[in-house]
């Protein structure tokens, strides 16, 4: 276990990096010794999780890639569900969003950019922990209560993340003002995706524009939008095509 988790935190600090590390960078930056680092770095290259230039310098490999294609397949949004995404866009003029767990984080899926001027940008590349958010809270909410009890003794977090995750499931959507980023909120509703699993469909909006109008009324449109992307999902897995009641208006 401990030479894996010596993996991740290889793959996590290679990949976070703006320039390419050497060795001696890995061994400041990652738990570990010297001479373990050095070892697991040689086996990763071996098996292509890594690429080591002529000058030294460590690089994502070409398996990860194949592996990450795997998963984009599961994940895979129809022109469909692409339609969706982007009438929500165009309907809001918000910047909205699908995000997936992974873990005990989220990740960004997909998104669309608000054209307004001051407007909300996403991060492809951030990982976000699942008790920030809404789209996080949502996310916990969709998982067993077990696996929401051992990420609360996870993280130390106290009871009242509980009772966020309880309303969450009561009323059907969670709200998030300015815990991830200052000066912006986000409401998210669920979407079943497939296979069994879950993802949110966000709508982030800058908190300049709030009171403008509030956040739940555009609850309406995300639920069809939601609807319309986990028809897209089911259709896919069973070999059939699916056409939202937006298209082609």
């Amino acid at each position: 276990m401990a030479s894996l988790q010596l993996v991740m935190d290889l793959l996590d600090e290679i990949s976070s990096r703006r320039e390419r590390p050497v060795i001696r960078d890995l061994a400041e930056s990652v738990s570990g010794s010297k001479s373990a680092i050095h070892r697991t770095l040689g086996s990763m290259v071996a098996h292509n999780l890594l690429d080591r230039d002529e000058y030294g310098n460590y690089h994502v490999g070409a398996r990860l890639l194949l592996i990450a294609r795997k998963y984009e397949q599961r994940w895979t949004l129809s022109p469909t569900a692409e339609a969706a995404l982007e009438e929500l866009r165009n309907e809001t003029l918000e910047t909205v969003a699908i995000y997936v767990r992974v873990g005990f984080e989220r990740i960004l899926l997909a998104s669309k950019e608000s054209p307004q001027l001051l407007r909300c940008w996403l991060d492809p590349n951030r990982r976000w922990p699942l008790n920030r958010g809404s789209a996080g809270r949502l996310l916990l909410s969709m998982m067993p209560d077990r696996a929401i009890r051992d990420y609360l003794h996870r993280i130390g977090e106290s009871d009242g993340l509980l009772e966020q995750v309880a309303e969450i499931r009561k009323v059907g959507y969670s709200m998030g003002l300015a815990e991830t980023v200052p000066g912006v909120g986000s409401i998210s509703v669920p979407i079943a995706g497939p296979d069994g699993q879950s993802a949110a469909l966000t709508l982030v909006v800058p908190l300049a524009r709030f009171e403008e109008q509030p956040l739940t009324g555009f609850l309406p449109l995300m639920v069809e939008k939601a609807e319309a992307i986990a028809e897209s999902w089911a259709g896919a897995r069973n070999g059939r095509p699916t056409q939202h009641a937006g298209a082609g208006r």
